[in-house]
């Protein structure tokens, strides 16, 4: 699935998350960590006015949290990913 991006906050601070959308549903935020991978893709989105998207799909993991969000970090910044 696609899953886009946007502050977490507006307007848009130094430390601010990101959030995650599938559509028009906001479905978390990044954390810290991720969240600063995924800085420099924001940044280049913003230049050209849009949001990004980027791949995600949902995995299955063992105990209480049932399912995570992971979200492919674009090329642009590298191939990794991070968890929402």
């Amino acid at each position: 699935m696609e899953a886009w991006l946007t502050w977490g906050a507006e307007p848009h601070v130094a430390y601010s998350p990101i959030a995650v959308h599938i559509g028009a549903e906001r479905v978390g935020v990044l954390d810290p960590d991720a969240t600063e991978n995924f800085r420099p893709v924001m940044e280049a989105a913003a230049e050209r006015e849009e949001d990004p998207c980027g791949r995600a799909r949902l995995t299955r993991l063992p105990g209480q949290t049932p399912y995570v969000l992971e979200v492919a970090l674009p090329h642009v910044a590298a191939s990794a990913s991070s968890t929402v």
